[in-house]
């Protein structure tokens, strides 16, 4: 294999490209325009390491989790309170304010549930359409042979309307 460093001060860069597409294309405008193999250089550069990680429902059933934990534990509370001061004086050890059990069912309910909404929402993915993230690929097409080689190719790739 050749050196890189060799490569590139025997070669000068006539354009970055960053699609496989545009690469391609100005390579064979360029061997059409007769330039060789051993003239055109493509260098491409590795991909962003760090992709982007797909996101998951956590946040949106945690709310919806609080919310139902809030109204079900409330309704619970509520209903408890309730009965438990409907009792007569002597079944009952304590009474209790309906308001008071009402609040208190919401606040458990609402942090219970909004635990089972995470848990059960951190493997569900997010179901909108999300773009797919290609690999950035830049790719650098290099000419040998001197600054008229240079020229001509620049040419070649600016009468094609070839973007660089």
């Amino acid at each position: 294999m050749a050196n890189p460093d060799a490569i590139a001060s025997s070669s000068e860069s006539i354009g970055e490209f960053f699609t496989k597409n545009d690469i391609d294309a100005a390579k064979a405008a360029l061997q059409e325009a007769g330039f060789s193999d051993e003239q055109i250089i493509l260098q491409a550069e590795t991909p962003e390491p760090n992709q982007p990680v797909q996101e998951t429902k956590a946040v949106e059933s945690a709310k919806g989790g609080a919310i139902i934990g809030t109204l079900f534990g409330g309704l619970s509370g509520l209903l408890i309170g309730a009965i438990t001061s409907s009792l007569p004086g002597g079944s009952v050890s304590f009474h209790v304010n309906p308001i008071a059990m009402a609040l208190a069912g919401s606040a458990i309910g609402a942090f219970g549930f909004t635990l089972i909404g995470v848990a059960s929402g951190v493997n569900a993915p997010q179901t909108q359409s999300v773009t797919t993230v290609e690999p950035s690929y830049k790719y650098n097409l290099r000419i040998r042979g001197g600054e008229e080689n240079v020229r001509r190719a620049a040419e070649v790739l600016r009468q094609k309307g070839i973007q660089q």
